[in-house]
């Protein structure tokens, strides 16, 4: 007599795809994600703006440098002129929006600030840097930052 007949395996491959189904329909219901941004219209809108703000970063040259020396992390602005510096580090995690964390860099004269990589959890960041001059002029750019 033989173990599997044609009633058995017709009935085992049903059931097969069913509990396949269910694996799938379960995972997409508990799989988590999140807008980029909440107001994704009125961020399109003043896209143009931030274009405009990196363009002139580049134009002078101007980028930014993280720095890791003796436990601390530090962000630096290279080429930058300007008499006093202030703006703002949004530490973006493309993955998990829960991972984001915003700095406001205090105004100082030198272009080169400690950051509280402390308060950041792990993972991979892109730093968007956004930076203002005490002559009005406002710069953009970003780089990729790692926490281990």
């Amino acid at each position: 007599m033989k173990f599997m007949n044609w009633g058995k395996s017709i009935f085992l491959v049903y059931v097969l795809f069913v509990a396949g189904m269910i694996y799938l329909v379960y995972g997409a219901v508990n799989t988590k994600f999140d807008l980029v941004e909440d107001n994704y219209y009125q961020k399109e809108l003043e896209f143009q703006t931030e274009i405009n703000e990196s363009n002139k970063a580049n134009s002078l040259g101007i980028t930014a440098e993280i720095l890791k020396n003796e436990g601390n992390t530090s962000l630096k602005l290279n080429r930058a002129k300007g008499s006093a510096y202030f703006g703002q580090v949004h530490f973006y995690n493309a993955s998990d929006k829960s991972k984001d964390f915003k700095y406001d860099l205090p105004k100082q004269d030198s272009p080169v600030w400690v950051l509280p990589v402390t308060k950041v959890n792990k993972g991979h960041y892109m730093l968007k840097i956004r930076w203002f001059t005490a002559e009005k002029d406002t710069f953009r750019t970003e780089v990729p930052f790692e926490k281990l």
